[in-house]
């Protein structure tokens, strides 16, 4: 599922995504470490700064993905996927508790 960038949603500081821009912007997310399976509480976020060419795969729970730079997020559920065509940062976050893996660029 994808939806399109609200501005005036990150705004609102009663909004969830008010509160996770001002996550973000507080460096509050946490840096990737490697390609591997992530667990995220409710919440939660996870960085991922050089993303090209990875692909993260939702196994549990909803997450919410933006790209820096571009209006378009995306939705996760389980068995949903998206693949990184830029090496613009990655913010992933659960919307609920969630599991994901994260699969390295193809070398």
């Amino acid at each position: 599922m994808n939806f399109t960038f609200n501005a005036a949603a990150l705004a609102n500081p009663g909004s969830w995504f008010g509160w996770a821009a001002r996550q973000v912007a507080g460096s509050a997310a946490a840096p990737w470490v490697g390609g591997a399976d992530h667990a995220l509480a409710d919440r939660q976020m996870l960085r991922l700064p050089h993303p090209l060419g990875q692909l993260i795969v939702c196994t549990e729970g909803t997450l919410w993905v933006t790209v820096d730079g571009t209006p378009e997020d995306h939705v996760l559920e389980p068995g949903d996927s998206f693949y990184a065509t830029s090496d613009a940062p990655v913010i992933v976050a659960a919307l609920s508790g969630a599991r994901l893996t994260v699969h390295p660029a193809a070398r």
